[in-house]
C-alpha cells in the first residue's frame, strides 16, 4: 500500500482554511478538516478546567458534547449560506451555531462528516465542485 496515494491527497491549505460543503439544494457549510490545530488547542483549552473528571470519567457527558459543539462552531464550521429554520434565514455566527447543532443533531453530524472525510479536502474534487455548480 503506498501512503502518498492512500493518504498524502488532501490539501494543507483546504484543510486549515476551509471548504464549502453542499448540504442541500441550495444549503451549503464551510468546515476546516476536524483534525485541524487550532481545534485540537481550543478543545484542550475548553476541557482542562475540567481534566480531572474526564480522566475519572465522572464528568457529565452533556458538558463534554457541549464543549465539543463550542470548538466545532468556532473553529470547524466557519460559515454557511442557505440555511433557514422554519423558512426564516439564519445568518452564522459561533453562537448560532452551537444553537443550531443542540437542535438539530443531524445537522452536527452533517457537519462532523464534512469535516472529517478526506475527500472533502482534495484539491482535485473541489475544483470538479465548483465546475459543476
Amino acid at each position: 500500500m503506498d501512503l502518498q496515494e492512500s493518504y498524502g491527497f488532501t490539501d494543507p491549505d483546504l484543510e486549515e482554511n476551509g471548504v464549502e460543503v453542499q448540504i442541500g439544494e441550495d444549503a451549503f457549510i464551510t468546515v476546516r478538516r476536524s483534525n485541524n490545530k487550532r481545534f485540537k488547542d481550543m478543545l484542550i483549552g475548553l476541557r482542562k478546567p475540567h481534566e480531572q473528571r474526564i480522566q475519572r470519567g465522572t464528568m457529565d457527558q452533556k458538558v463534554l458534547d457541549e464543549l465539543t459543539r463550542k470548538a466545532v462552531a468556532k473553529e470547524v464550521l466557519i460559515g454557511w449560506k442557505g440555511i433557514k429554520v422554519d423558512g426564516k434565514a439564519v445568518k452564522y455566527s459561533p453562537e448560532k451555531a452551537v444553537e443550531m447543532m443542540e437542535r438539530f443533531e443531524d445537522f452536527q453530524e452533517d457537519i462532523l462528516t464534512a469535516a472529517n472525510t478526506r475527500e472533502t479536502f482534495r484539491r482535485q474534487v473541489v475544483e470538479e465542485n465548483e465546475k459543476n455548480s
